[in-house]
């Protein structure tokens, strides 16, 4: 015959394991459907708002939309119109830019000459670096510009995560190791 301690003490047992099965199983329904993102998000906008200051108009971003692509053509562009856009940026005064293009593959000769020329007449530029895993080997690889190209510049990696709404999103890491190298990340200070 059971005392009735032992009895109150497996009731309380079985209570706490299905309290532990019940959250275990709520927190991984929440975390497929994307739940708690939503609450995330509102407190990050939060601390946005409160962290807000006014511009002060030293950054400039200039960006390839729908009127660039009229006026010069469809992308990508021939890496000497970039040079170009850089050399001219250069002449208004730009103290620093960073070029979020990844330059790993060639492209015509003359026009990779013609950015590497850029890069070093200025010598104010930073090219992206990424990092990507491996196919199925979980192994991390560097995506570098081109030697050449990387050559004249200083080189910054870009970290991107998916987020909930389905676009990319730029991480805020500071620093971020690739191929035994630790660099800056483009949304660090350098």
């Amino acid at each position: 015959m059971r005392s009735a301690s032992t009895g109150k003490a497996d009731k309380s047992k079985d209570n706490s394991l299905r309290l532990l099965l019940w959250s275990f199983l709520a927190s991984m329904v929440f975390g497929l459907i994307g739940f708690g993102e939503l609450g995330e998000d509102a407190l990050r906008i939060g601390r946005n708002a409160l962290r807000s200051h006014p511009v002060s108009g030293d950054i400039v971003l200039v960006e390839v939309d729908e009127n660039s692509l009229s006026a010069v053509g469809g992308w990508p562009w021939h890496r000497a119109t970039q040079a170009k856009m850089i050399e001219e940026a250069d002449k208004l005064g730009a103290g620093r830019m960073f070029v979020d293009i990844l330059y790993a593959n060639p492209s015509e000769a003359e026009n990779d000459r013609a950015l590497g020329r850029a890069l070093k007449r200025t010598g104010n530029v930073t090219l992206a670096v990424q990092s990507r895993i491996g196919e199925g080997t979980g192994k991390q690889d560097a995506v570098l510009p081109l030697p050449a190209l990387a050559a004249s510049a200083r080189l910054a990696s870009t970290v991107f995560s998916n987020a909930a709404n389905g676009r990319l999103a730029r991480g805020a890491s500071v620093r971020h190791s690739l191929t035994d190298t630790d660099r800056p990340a483009v949304t660090s200070r350098q």
